[in-house]
């Protein structure tokens, strides 16, 4: 069970770090709100921080590092840390993702890497 906890985690934190202008100032449960349940931004708020966003702006190739809080919901400075990563936001995005899904790059990047 702990695997799929862990996987529907970071599920849900790669869908908000889809939020732009997040940093560990931001009121994280109101900045959610828009893309997620109002519960479902309480949660990530309660359970984790922001530790930094970077946002990319051209490649759209953005990244979220969160830690996670005190059981009571505080920040913990020595908390697990969790990386989300976003893309395919732009549409030279998709048409790069194409490319490398039709013509076989993408099989050989992940061959090279073996």
């Amino acid at each position: 069970m702990q695997k799929i906890n862990n996987a529907y985690m970071n599920a849900v934190l790669a869908d908000a770090s889809y939020v732009g202008g997040l940093n560990p100032n931001i009121n994280l449960n109101g900045a959610l709100r828009d893309r997620m349940t109002p519960a479902l931004a309480e949660s990530i708020s309660k359970n984790f921080s922001v530790v930094t966003q970077i946002e990319s702006g051209l490649s759209s190739f953005d990244a979220t590092v969160w830690r996670a809080n005190n059981e009571e919901g505080t920040p913990n400075p020595s908390g697990k840390i969790y990386v989300s990563m976003r893309g395919t936001q732009q549409v030279t995005d998709f048409l790069i993702d194409g490319d490398l899904a039709l013509t076989g790059k993408a099989r050989g990047q992940v061959n090279a890497n073996n």
